[in-house]
């Protein structure tokens, strides 16, 4: 596994890196970090028909329940 000398630096390091990448504008790619750690955090749901309201209500239930309260280890 690869480690950087940012990650192992120490407080002063760490802090030189957040702060450069807050001044570069930087953002977390999840698409990258889901290739790293083998978790995409994603959820499917197959739905066989939108126009459905049944269908509709349940997938928007599912989409706030994962809002509200994300499974462990998640971020929402």
């Amino acid at each position: 596994m690869y480690r950087s000398s940012a990650t192992s630096g120490g407080a002063r390091t760490r802090d030189n890196v957040v702060r450069v990448a807050a001044e570069l504008g930087y953002r977390p790619n999840q698409v990258a970090r889901s290739m790293i750690t083998g978790n995409t955090e994603t959820v499917g749901v197959v739905i066989p028909e939108m126009s459905n309201r049944f269908f509709s209500a349940a997938l928007q239930s599912i989409a706030r329940q994962l809002r509200c309260c994300p499974p462990s280890g998640w971020t929402a």
